[in-house]
């Protein structure tokens, strides 16, 4: 079965809007919060790839709150998915 493109246009409208409502509730007076938040937004119209995205989500929020000493509010599971992406990185 083919979906002509005109089919899919309203459908990728509609979850796009779904996607932006969670931005109104970021805490942006927290910037450990929203600098990861905005360079995972401006990745996403650069680059095509779901796991880029990511990584240029997770590594500001885990150096900003190590760079800080707010150890307490990252997971152990966090750091080792960022030296996952640290090591696909430089690897």
């Amino acid at each position: 079965m083919i979906i002509l493109p005109e089919v899919k246009a309203p459908a990728l409208f509609v979850v796009g809007l779904f996607m932006i409502s969670p931005i109104l509730k970021i805490d942006l007076n927290d910037f450990t919060e929203a600098i990861p938040i905005f360079f995972t937004l401006i990745m996403m119209s650069l680059t095509y790839s779901i796991a880029d995205r990511i990584v240029f989500g997770m590594l500001p929020y885990v150096l900003l709150k190590l760079f800080i000493s707010r150890f307490s509010e990252i997971k152990l599971v966090m750091y080792v998915i960022v030296l996952f992406f640290l090591l696909k990185i430089y690897i």
